[in-house]
């Protein structure tokens, strides 16, 4: 029993201080909101909303409760002020927020050529992406950010430069998709799930089994196994592992490279990174310069 007190000591310890070498000292950035539509609300689902008395309490709040934007209006231009009482539901008042409450968090960020984005001269519409979302079939994870799943098999290489690629229309870029939060590797899996499913329903036999996400070995790196990320953050720096039992694995051919696909039912494995398989991408919230380009809400 002492010997396992010791231990978790250690691992305590051990885990502390690779908080402190983690701790990245542009995480403010991550959260930087960008005005891109003054008189204007979207209409989409909310997480939260409230009075507040400043824009940075509404940013603020965007940020607790993990919003991928917000509307935003001063008080004075309220068409309505009302008091809610402790004891009363809000929920009378959540259709018709803009009456009422001047700061909306929302699950997620305005599409370019959105219907759901509308005049409102009472509000300002900002979004943690520093422009409308222009990236071809994305899908929103709320709390987390922007995804799309290439269906095209790539090698991990030729998947990661696709991502990294601007889209033709818009300075919108991306990476391989962070993978190491238990909402993340739940909701991507989720994604490949229903793809497979939609692929059933059409009786059509390609299903995804695995996706590249961003998460890679190289031995060059040191002589110890240590997997990183696409911002080449250490996966020591993150609490959360999904390993498929067996993984992740140190055979012949992945002794000295090797890269992470996700399976279908939210599962990590290793794999050959010549291999091609489809992959997740993650839309930045900037791309003009990609040392300034982070990930959604939920790192």
């Amino acid at each position: 029993m002492f010997i396992w007190q010791i231990i978790a000591v250690c691992v305590s310890i051990l885990t502390t201080i690779y908080s402190l070498i983690c701790r990245d000292s542009k995480a403010d950035l991550r959260y930087h909101f960008y005005l891109l539509a003054e008189s204007h609300r979207s209409l989409g689902e909310k997480l939260h909303i409230e009075n507040v008395d400043s824009l940075e309490t509404c940013k603020q709040l965007t940020r607790l409760y993990k919003g991928l934007a917000f509307n935003y209006g001063p008080k004075d231009r309220l068409r309505n002020k009302v008091t809610i009482a402790g004891n009363t539901s809000r929920d009378h008042y959540w259709e018709q927020a803009q009456l009422y409450f001047n700061c909306h968090v929302l699950k997620c960020p305005e599409r370019e050529s959105s219907k759901t984005l509308i005049n409102d001269s009472s509000f300002n519409y900002y979004s943690l992406y520093d422009q409308l979302i222009a990236v071809p079939h994305h899908i929103c994870v709320s709390q987390v950010g922007i995804f799309t799943l290439s269906t095209n098999p790539e090698t991990f290489v030729n998947a990661s430069m696709q991502c990294q690629k601007p889209n033709n229309d818009t300075k919108q870029c991306g990476s391989l998709a962070h993978i190491a939060s238990e909402k993340r590797t739940t909701s991507l899996a989720r994604i490949l799930t229903e793809y497979n499913e939609k692929q059933e329903e059409i009786k059509l036999k390609s299903k995804i089994n695995l996706a590249y996400v961003g998460l890679h070995f190289n031995r060059s790196r040191g002589n110890h196994f240590e997997m990183f990320n696409m911002d080449d953050d250490s996966l020591r720096c993150f609490g959360y592992r999904a390993w498929e039992p067996g993984n992740p694995k140190m055979s012949s051919n992945l002794r000295n490279t090797s890269c992470v696909a996700l399976s279908s039912h939210g599962t990590w494995l290793t794999v050959d990174c010549k291999r091609k398989l489809p992959y997740f991408c993650e839309v930045l919230t900037r791309c003009h310069d990609k040392k300034d380009g982070w990930k959604g809400a939920n790192q």
